[in-house]
């Protein structure tokens, strides 16, 4: 959708980090050179690595950008949610109250099915995303 820079809230799968969130090495591609049966392997400062995804019971990955996005786009689009997962499943909510406010923001989801939370979309359109989506924009 033209962003430069995407926002990964449960992280990247082919990815690796510390698992000390206070530890400055950044995620780093993982190309297996960590893998290994005989032992968890260990990041520079002594910590293990784990992957690079959110797991349940924590918060997901670059919120504060996620959000001030969410509060500044024109339109919302979600993609194959099931509308019942908090914080995400709340970020149509966010642009409704942006629209009682005046704002012109607009919201649609795609999906193989209707999300629990639809009635707050201003617009849904069930399908596979990858038939849906192109027909949406035009390059």
């Amino acid at each position: 959708a033209g962003s430069r820079r995407l926002g990964h809230m449960h992280g990247e799968l082919f990815k690796s980090r510390c698992e000390d969130p206070r530890c400055p090495h950044p995620p780093f591609v993982d190309d297996g050179e960590y893998l290994s049966i005989d032992e968890v392997p260990r990041c520079a400062c002594g910590r293990h690595i784990r992957p690079h995804v959110v797991w349940f019971g924590e918060k997901p990955l670059e919120m504060e950008l996620i959000e001030r996005r969410v509060h500044e786009c024109d339109l919302l689009v979600v993609v194959g949610s099931s509308g019942l997962v908090y914080p995400a499943a709340g970020f149509v909510y966010d642009v409704r109250r942006r629209q009682g406010m005046g704002d012109g923001v607009q919201s649609l989801y795609v999906g193989p099915e209707y999300p629990d939370n639809a009635e707050a979309f201003d617009e849904v359109r069930t399908g596979k995303a990858g038939d849906v989506l192109p027909t949406l924009f035009s390059l």
